[in-house]
C-alpha cells in the first residue's frame, strides 16, 4: 500500500466506506502514512516475503473481523 496500485485502491476504498486493511513495507512512511489519516484504513506492516509477518497480518484481521460474521 506505500505506493502505485495498492496505495490508490486502498484509499478509493476506504473514500467508498469499506472497512481496508493494507499491507504495508513501513505503514509509517510514504502511502502507509497517508493511508492511516482515513479511521477505515488499517495499515498493516507486512513484507509478502516473511511468513512472520503474513501471520501477524492474518491474524489482526481475523481478530477484527471475528465479530462481524466473517
Amino acid at each position: 500500500c506505500d505506493t502505485g496500485f495498492g496505495f490508490y485502491t486502498a484509499k478509493r476504498l476506504s473514500e467508498k466506506g469499506f472497512q481496508v486493511f493494507a499491507g504495508c513495507l513501513s505503514p509509517l512512511q510514504n502511502g502507509g502514512h497517508d493511508l492511516s489519516t482515513y479511521s477505515n484504513v488499517h495499515c498493516l506492516k507486512m513484507d509478502v516475503t516473511l511468513e512472520q509477518d503474513i501471520d501477524r497480518a492474518l491474524n489482526y484481521v481475523m481478530d477484527n473481523l471475528k465479530d462481524k460474521g466473517i
